[in-house]
């Protein structure tokens, strides 16, 4: 664990489920990685704890509030199936969303999805979980299937992401996009629907464990870096190139002149590819970024 020491250096924050919970509010102790950060927790994190979880929070030393509100990303991840019961955090509209899924396992997912941005958004705003205003209008066609959105003047982009058994958010005071993305060898027919020209001569001479892992981290930073401009797969992914640079960025023609899209990759296991997207109009180191990953491993 270490502590944030520059300023507007992210605060990352990972959540684990206690497993003896029966029910979200009978935990009271947060989990602290050494003494020395007591002092630096702040009443933001109560929310985490009084919903059944351990909170593992990388913070600046003191107890001045404002620093502890991030300038770029904090990130939660879980696995599902995970269920516990966060319905009282939810909406009367995210309820019933959940109770369409015909299937169990899509239901926690969208769950657990749910629950995670109330959380994670009331540790960075400090408003309670259940008391949060969260949007998921389609702006295409006006159903609430759309990315979570909160009040302008929070100030705050949201991004959810279910791939496999994992859910994660991500919150930032830049536009964000966050994806995960289980590994599994048939997206080698996806091949010319996900690379560009370019890209796919990257690809010769890989080994085929090689080249199903290199597709599926290219369609995690695709899907994360579109979803950090709220345009979704309606932009076809060959026509976007991610650069290997450090950190690597997106070019394409649906991004706005003079914004970049850095790309950071991240580790759940093994067998899933992650990555996360921050629009910004300056440079951004990758050094900046603290992700904490839960479980820990």
């Amino acid at each position: 664990m270490r502590s944030c020491l520059l300023d507007h250096t992210p605060i990352v924050g990972a959540v684990r489920r206690h497993r003896t919970l029966s029910r979200p509010h009978q935990c009271s102790s947060l989990y602290l990685p050494s003494s020395r950060m007591a002092t630096a927790i702040d009443f933001r994190a109560e929310a985490l704890v009084k919903s059944g979880f351990e909170v593992d929070m990388g913070m600046r030393d003191g107890t001045n509030r404002e620093h502890l509100l991030p300038a770029h990303e904090v990130l939660l991840a879980t696995r599902v199936p995970l269920l516990w019961d966060h319905t009282d955090l939810l909406s009367v509209q995210e309820l019933e969303r959940s109770e369409r899924f015909a299937c169990e396992d899509d239901r926690a997912r969208f769950q657990t999805g749910a629950a995670l941005v109330r959380l994670m958004s009331s540790s960075v705003s400090g408003i309670p979980p259940a008391q949060l205003i969260v949007d998921r209008t389609c702006p295409d066609c006006g159903q609430p299937h759309g990315r979570p959105r909160l009040p302008m003047d929070l100030g705050l982009s949201l991004s959810v992401t279910h791939g496999g058994r994992w859910v994660a958010v991500a919150c930032s005071r830049s536009l964000v996009g966050v994806d995960v993305e289980p590994i599994d060898p048939r997206i080698l027919a996806l091949e010319t629907r996900i690379v560009s020209e370019r890209e796919a001569g990257d690809l010769i001479g890989l080994t085929e464990p090689q080249k199903v892992r290199a597709l599926t981290r290219a369609w995690a930073r695709k899907e994360a870096a579109t979803k950090s401009l709220g345009v979704g797969l309606r932009v076809p992914m060959p026509e976007l190139e991610v650069l290997d640079s450090s950190p690597p960025h997106v070019m394409g023609s649906f991004v706005p002149r003079g914004t970049r899209i850095s790309l950071v990759d991240f580790t759940l296991d093994p067998v899933h590819c992650a990555s996360i997207a921050i629009v910004h109009s300056d440079r951004i180191s990758a050094s900046r970024i603290l992700i904490r990953r839960f479980p820990k491993r």
